[in-house]
């Protein structure tokens, strides 16, 4: 179902569900330990944390 068809009440609950995710995510990834040897490790968490 597209967000676009939900009741104006349903949209805003869900869009601050999705909100509370997103910054649970990002709370998450930023606690990740730093990769001292791997560049690779640390470049996913940044993006995992950009793309949320």
């Amino acid at each position: 179902m597209f967000i676009d068809n939900l009741p104006l009440e349903k949209t805003i609950s869900v869009l601050k569900s999705r909100l509370s995710e997103s910054m649970n995510f990002i709370i998450m990834f930023d606690q990740a330990s730093i990769h001292r040897t791997g560049l690779g490790g640390d470049l996913a968490v940044e993006h995992k944390i950009a793309t949320c």
